[in-house]
């Protein structure tokens, strides 16, 4: 697909990024919890499954699966998307151990400390909000093992499965925790993960809708891809509604089942638009990551001081966010090294 077709992901990603600060800063929280819960769980949640299918769109289609795992050019593709990732997530990590020192000496720093932050890095995120970045690492690397080994329909059909499994433990644990051996393997499963949304069984399966869309493009048309998306974001919020009368629906709450295909009607969708890129997209797309990498930085102090003004804090945390991303990318341009931050 020509490049051209990408503008509408651009605005969609800088969208997103901005829905994620809301996840952080809770905006309608002073004028009612429960629009506020609505607001997180009814639009923001589809902010990173979708930018989960768009990393897969545009990473997967360079990767040859008749060639196999072992394949040099696989390999080195794999290699440098891995490398690249890593590298933004350990810089940004770097950044913010100020605030996990915050942390350490809040509870008291310890070896069992440490060692949970270490563990953190690799399944959780070395910050909380950071989580998204080695799970769309290991994410890729087991859907790469995957889409280079099985058909597409098996690889999409062993990370609905994952997800399912993630899924009864993120929105239903309370019920598996009812469940004689169930209950005992969940705890023991949350007594070390602390959370089924991670690259195990978060990522991998919006990471296939992504290859799915790339296989097989203009599967709908317009309209098609529209009634894609009102069928399915109607189902999304009656099984979210389901949830919450049965008393479910919490804060960490984020897998649903309607989420799956609504996000692959929604991206399919974006991908339909035909407009030509620009430097604002380009703009757009290298803000959307900073602005969700750095939000915290400032979210955190600003409802330290202002905690009955989450509406105010939310602006203030976009400006902050999008002039430290302006800084970052004009001073990128120049110093080539700063680019490992966006």
């Amino acid at each position: 697909m020509k490049k051209k077709n990408y503008a509408a992901i651009d605005v969609a990603k800088y969208v997103s990024a901005l829905l994620v600060v809301c996840i952080h800063t809770y905006p309608l929280y002073d004028l009612s919890p429960a629009a506020n819960m609505f607001l997180i769980q009814a639009i923001c949640r589809f902010a990173v499954p979708f930018f989960f299918v768009v990393s897969a769109f545009l990473f997967f289609s360079k990767i040859d699966p008749a060639a196999g795992m072992r394949d040099a050019l696989n390999l080195g593709m794999l290699k440098h998307y891995l490398r690249r990732l890593a590298l933004l997530y350990g810089a940004w990590s770097v950044i913010y151990l100020p605030y996990t020192f915050l942390l350490w000496r809040g509870d008291g720093f310890s070896l069992t400390f440490l060692l949970r932050w270490i563990f953190d890095c690799f399944f959780n995120g070395s910050y909380y909000h950071l989580w998204f970045l080695p799970a769309l690492m290991l994410g890729t690397l087991i859907v790469y093992v995957l889409y280079t080994n099985v058909s597409l329909r098996r690889g999409m059909l062993v990370t609905a499965i994952l997800y399912a499994i993630g899924m009864g433990m993120n929105v239903y644990g309370s019920a598996l925790a009812q469940i004689p051996f169930v209950a005992s393997l969940y705890q023991l499963y949350m007594s070390v993960f602390t959370t089924a949304r991670n690259g195990i069984f978060f990522a991998p399966v919006f990471l296939y809708v992504g290859i799915y869309l790339k296989a097989y493009p203009n599967v709908y048309d317009k309209k098609e891809y529209a009634l894609g998306i009102a069928s399915f974001y109607g189902a999304l919020l009656l099984e979210e509604g389901l949830a919450y009368a049965c008393g479910v629906l919490q804060d960490l709450t984020s897998m649903y089942l309607m989420l799956v295909p609504f996000t692959y009607f929604l991206v399919g969708a974006l991908l339909q638009v035909q407009r030509t890129p620009s430097y604002l997209c380009r703009f757009l797309r290298q803000s959307s990551l900073l602005i969700y990498v750095s939000h915290i930085l400032f979210a955190m102090p600003l409802l330290a001081l202002f905690p009955d003004h989450h509406l105010l804090v939310y602006g203030a945390v976009i400006v902050c966010a999008q002039l430290l991303a302006v800084v970052i990318i004009a001073l990128s341009n120049r110093f080539s090294w700063l680019k490992v931050l966006c």
